[in-house]
């Protein structure tokens, strides 16, 4: 059986595991979260000149530009008119 101070210890230890755990799981999270962001942040640069139509991103684009022709392409697609 083991004494009180080789019990204290091995909790000691055990404690600074966890928190060393810890601290590395949060460490990696942010580093994943903070890629996707820089990510996404690239992604949201216009790559064609803002002609949005023939653009290979045009689907999943949020720049104003993109928006704004999904529009018109909606408008034209219910039979409205384009120009207000």
């Amino acid at each position: 059986m083991k004494s009180n101070g080789q019990d204290k210890l091995e909790r000691r230890e055990f404690l600074r595991s966890l928190g060393r755990w810890a601290t590395g799981g949060t460490m990696a999270l942010m580093s994943v979260t903070f890629a996707k962001r820089r990510q996404r942040l690239a992604a949201d640069n216009c790559i064609n000149k803002s002609i949005c139509c023939d653009c290979s991103r045009f689907s999943g684009c949020r720049l104003p530009a993109a928006i704004s022709a999904k529009q018109a392409q909606k408008n034209v697609q219910q039979g409205g008119m384009t120009n207000g």
